[in-house]
C-alpha cells in the first residue's frame, strides 16, 4: 500500500491538512461514498501514528466485510476516486486561502446568474476587502484589474440608465488600464531580474524582454510611485549595474519601508538578490559589504525570510560563518553557530556544527581544536570531505607536520582523481589549492627564490579555495 499514489500523496500532507481533507470527505456536499471515507480514515490513522501502513488487502477489509474477496481493480478505482476528490480539495483550499480570488469569483457568479439583489452589498464588501489587503505586488494588481473588469461588465448587465453612467464607465476603464499597466510592469521587471540571475549561473545570453523600454517609461511615468515597481526597478538595476551602489541603497530603503506589500515567496527572492549583491562585493574584499552581508543575513534569518520550510540552508550557514571570521568576529560567530545550527535539518546539523567550529578554531589559531572537531565530521558527505581535507592540510602546514602534510597532499590528489561524479569546476578549486600549497612547501627548502612568482600566480587565479590564506603564508616566508 505504501507504494500507491494515494498513500504517497497523503503522506506529504501535514497533520492539519490531513484533518481538513478528512472533514472535506465527510461532507455530503463533496462526497457521498462511505467506502472512500472509511479508507481515508483508516490510512489517516497510520499516517498520524507513523506506523507502517498495512497491505492493500488489509486496507480493502477496512471498508469491506472479511468474506468479501480482495479485488485489485476495484481497490485501485477507489484510490483513484479519492485522488480526484483530493484534487477538488486542493482547489477549494486555494480559493479559501486567496481572499482576492474568492471575492472576484463571487462577483463573477453574481454577474453570471443575475443575482441583482445581493450585488451592491457584495461589491461594497469586495471594495473594502481590496482596500484593506496588505500585499500589493503583482498578484494584487492582477486581481484588482479582474475585479474592475467584472464590475464594468456588471454595470452593463444591471444598469438600467446606461446613458447617465457614461462618465463613471470612462473612469472605470481608466482604472482598468492603470491596474493592468501596474501588473504588466511588475511582472516584466520580475522576469528580467530572474533572467539576469540565471545568466550568472547558466551563461544565458538572452536579453531581458525589452526591459530597457520599460525603464525609460518609468523615468517619466507615475507608475514609479508604486512601491512594488520601484523595488523591482532598483533590483534589476542593482543586478545589472553592479558598480552603482546607489541602487542597492535605494532598494534597501524601499524594502525597509514597504516589505509587507510582498508575499513570502517574493520577500525571499528580494532578499536573495540583496544577499547575492553583497556577496559579490565581499568576494572583492570589501569590508563594508562584509558587515552589510551579516546585517542582511541577520534580518533574513531572524524574520524567517530566507528559511525554507523553517530550515536554514547549509550554504547560508557556511557563508555567514566565513564572512564573520574574515571580520574576526569570533564570539559572534561562535554564538551564531551554537544558536542557529538548530535551524539546520537534522541530517545536516552535526556535520555543519563540527566543521564550522573547526573553522572558528582555525582562525583563532587553536589548531589542536581544529583536529578534534574535524575528527567528528562525517566524511561520507563529499563536500564536507573535500573541505575537511583542505582544512586539515592547512592545519598540518601551520603545525609544520611536513611528513603528514606530504602524505595528505598525495592522498587528497588521489581522492579527487577518483571522484567521477564531481564537476570539473568543483574539482579544480581543490586541485589548484593542492598545487599552490605544494609550491609553497617546496619553496621553504629552496631559498625562497620563486615565492614572488608563486604569489603572483595565486593572485591571478580565480579557481582556488583558501586564496587569502595561501597569500598570507607566502608573505610570512617573504
Amino acid at each position: 500500500m505504501q507504494e500507491t499514489r494515494l498513500y504517497k500523496t497523503l503522506k506529504q500532507l501535514d497533520i492539519p491538512q490531513l484533518s481538513r481533507f478528512n472533514k472535506f470527505m465527510e461532507s455530503p456536499y463533496f462526497n457521498v461514498n462511505n467506502n472512500q471515507k472509511r479508507l481515508l480514515i483508516f490510512l489517516t490513522k497510520y499516517i498520524k501514528s507513523k506506523e507502517a501502513v498495512p497491505s492493500k488487502e488489509t486496507c480493502w477489509h477496512s471498508y469491506n466485510e472479511e468474506n468479501v474477496p480482495f479485488d485489485d481493480l476495484k481497490f485501485r478505482k477507489l484510490c483513484s476516486d479519492i485522488i480526484s476528490k483530493f484534487e477538488t480539495f486542493l482547489i477549494h483550499e486555494h480559493v479559501k486561502s486567496d481572499g482576492l480570488l474568492e471575492k472576484n469569483m463571487l462577483l463573477e457568479q453574481i454577474q453570471t446568474n443575475g443575482f441583482e439583489l445581493i450585488l451592491n452589498k457584495a461589491v461594497d464588501n469586495s471594495d473594502k476587502y481590496f482596500d484593506r489587503y496588505p500585499e500589493k505586488s503583482a498578484n494584487y494588481h492582477l486581481r484588482l484589474y479582474k475585479k474592475g473588469q467584472i464590475k464594468y461588465d456588471i454595470s452593463d448587465a444591471f444598469d438600467k440608465e446606461k446613458n447617465k453612467k457614461t462618465q463613471d464607465k470612462l473612469l472605470m476603464l481608466d482604472n482598468l488600464s492603470h491596474n493592468l499597466d501596474q501588473y504588466y510592469v511588475i511582472e516584466k521587471l520580475k522576469l528580467a531580474c530572474t533572467l539576469v540571475s540565471w545568466q550568472r549561473i547558466y551563461k544565458v545570453q538572452n536579453k531581458p524582454f525589452e526591459v530597457e523600454v520599460i525603464l525609460r517609461l518609468l523615468n517619466r511615468n507615475e507608475l514609479l510611485k508604486n512601491p512594488a515597481i520601484a523595488v523591482y526597478r532598483n533590483m534589476y538595476l542593482m543586478l545589472t549595474e553592479k558598480e552603482s551602489i546607489q541602487y542597492y541603497n535605494q532598494l534597501k530603503i524601499l524594502v525597509n519601508n514597504h516589505f509587507d506589500i510582498f508575499d513570502k515567496v517574493e520577500q525571499r527572492s528580494i532578499y536573495d538578490a540583496m544577499i547575492s549583491y553583497c556577496i559579490g562585493w565581499v568576494n572583492q574584499g570589501d569590508k563594508g559589504f562584509m558587515e552589510e552581508s551579516l546585517d542582511v543575513y541577520d534580518v533574513g534569518i531572524d524574520n524567517g525570510i530566507i528559511l525554507q520550510n523553517d530550515e536554514l540552508s547549509p550554504t547560508t550557514f557556511r557563508n555567514y560563518v566565513l564572512i564573520g571570521l574574515r571580520l574576526n568576529k569570533f564570539d559572534q560567530i561562535e554564538q551564531f553557530i551554537n544558536e542557529k545550527s538548530a535551524l539546520l535539518s537534522d541530517k545536516l546539523r552535526e556535520n555543519a556544527l563540527n566543521f564550522n567550529l573547526a573553522r572558528v578554531s582555525f582562525y583563532k589559531k587553536d589548531f589542536e581544536s581544529v583536529i578534534s572537531y574535524l575528527a567528528r565530521v562525517d566524511y561520507e558527505d563529499v563536500l564536507y570531505n573535500l573541505n575537511s581535507r583542505a582544512l586539515s592540510l592547512a592545519v598540518n602546514y601551520e603545525l609544520k607536520e611536513w611528513d603528514v602534510l606530504e602524505s595528505q597532499l598525495d592522498s587528497f590528489s588521489t581522492y579527487l582523481n577518483r571522484q567521477d561524479k564531481l564537476s570539473d569546476a568543483r574539482k579544480m578549486i581543490y586541485v589548484t589549492f593542492i598545487k599552490f600549497l605544494k609550491k609553497i612547501v617546496n619553496s621553504t627548502f629552496d631559498k625562497k627564490e620563486k615565492l614572488e612568482e608563486v604569489k603572483s600566480e595565486i593572485e591571478k587565479e580565480k579557481q582556488v579555495i583558501n586564496k587569502s590564506w595561501l597569500i598570507e603564508k607566502i608573505d610570512e616566508l617573504l
